[in-house]
């Protein structure tokens, strides 16, 4: 079972034998620093930020397709992803009517159809990477990529005092009535 669910069957357990009357409860935290590197932060804004910079690019690409003479597809915010996820099924048909051959290395020059292609799957791979650090993140503002868990923040030992973000967590401990309830924040 979940630690957490077992910490609210708990409490409605001593609740119901009368041990706890959620009257007084006496809160106390500190922070812990996290065995992460300091240098692998994710920070919430940037992820929001990229993203929205990524779908005028997206329909910059798909404008180029339509004017190439590739009709019928159009695209929105709410339908980003279904249309990155089609449009190379597609690409990769027209691959194998006209016989391209897609090249690599130096000295070779790319097709539109390589280049739209290879677009796509980068936007594709980034609006991935956007939906798992925002799934991640929910209501925090960072994470860090060594230590999912973590989250930036100044920490009391500052000893060089330069205000230095570092991932750590917030841990809280509420006691009532001598039982005592733990919490990461």
């Amino acid at each position: 079972m979940h630690l957490h669910k077992t910490f609210i069957l708990q409490g409605k357990y001593l609740a119901e034998e009368g041990e706890i009357q959620f009257e007084n409860a006496f809160i106390d935290g500190t922070k812990i620093e996290a065995n992460a590197n300091k240098y692998t932060f994710v920070w919430k804004k940037a992820v929001l930020k990229n993203e929205e910079r990524m779908f005028p690019k997206i329909e910059t690409l798909i404008a180029e397709l339509n004017i190439a003479e590739i009709k019928g597809f159009s695209i929105s915010k709410e339908t980003i992803v279904r249309d990155i996820e089609t449009i190379p099924v597609w690409l990769e048909e027209e691959k194998k009517n006209k016989n391209i051959e897609f090249v690599h290395g130096i000295g070779k020059r790319k097709s539109s159809l390589q280049k739209w292609t290879e677009q796509l799957t980068e936007y594709k791979e980034r609006q991935e990477y956007y939906i798992f650090s925002k799934g991640l993140m929910k209501d925090r503002n960072s994470y860090s990529k060594t230590d999912q868990d973590a989250t930036f923040m100044h920490m009391k030992e500052d000893h060089m005092r330069n205000s230095q973000l570092k991932p750590g967590y917030n841990v809280q401990i509420a006691v009532e009535s001598e039982y005592v309830k733990t919490s990461l924040v």
